[in-house]
């Protein structure tokens, strides 16, 4: 669960899902006062529990090169796909970054800690991985949410569930428009931002 990417200097704009999520109107400023460290971005014990915890899951896909036998899926998983950086230019300038808890030739996973697992339902991370994974040349097809139930004091697992969904050729094209329509957001904004200050 990358929260921190170095970016290169390059002249081109980098970023990532958990940006472009927050690239709105309403919240774009505290984006560009992130970027430039006038606003530390936001973290509480559930984040800092939720890495601890994505922590133990690579760990164990590393060593054991499957996925925890709790969810109930038969997917094995190799070592270097668990917590996997990647990035791509997917249009001039624009590189995208991304890491994905887990991904196989045809699928892609996302964890997570919660006490509400049905809010993932119709989250575009995975989507949005799998899209990345497609410039490597992957044919994802399926994509799922892992997700470990817990009380909510984070002191007593109370379940485990899987969403899963069949992703089609639409679901891609979606989520590249939404992803390069918040980068232009994005990128307007650092440009407003350069000239006024």
């Amino acid at each position: 669960m990358a929260s921190n990417y170095n970016y290169p200097e390059d002249n081109k704009l980098h970023t990532r899902y958990s940006e472009l999520v927050k690239c709105t109107v309403g919240q774009i400023d505290k984006v560009i006062e992130e970027r430039n460290g006038e606003l530390a971005p936001f973290e509480n014990e559930i984040t800092y529990f939720g890495e601890k915890r994505h922590e133990m899951f690579s760990k164990y896909i590393k060593e054991k090169g499957e996925l925890p036998k709790n969810f109930g899926l038969n997917l094995t998983c190799k070592p270097e796909q668990s917590e996997r950086h990647i990035a791509c230019e997917v249009a001039p300038d624009l590189v995208i970054h991304g890491t994905p808890d887990a991904f196989g030739e045809d699928w892609v996973i996302d964890f997570k800690t919660t006490t509400k697992p049905d809010a993932y339902i119709n989250s575009k991370q995975t989507t949005f991985y799998a899209w990345l994974l497609s410039i490597y040349g992957l044919e994802i097809r399926k994509v799922y949410y892992l997700c470990e139930i817990w009380n909510i004091d984070r002191d007593k697992i109370l379940g485990y569930k899987v969403h899963e969904k069949e992703l089609t050729p639409q679901d891609l094209e979606d989520v590249r428009e939404w992803a390069l329509e918040r980068a232009r957001l994005l990128y307007k904004t650092i440009k407003l931002y350069e000239r006024t200050r």
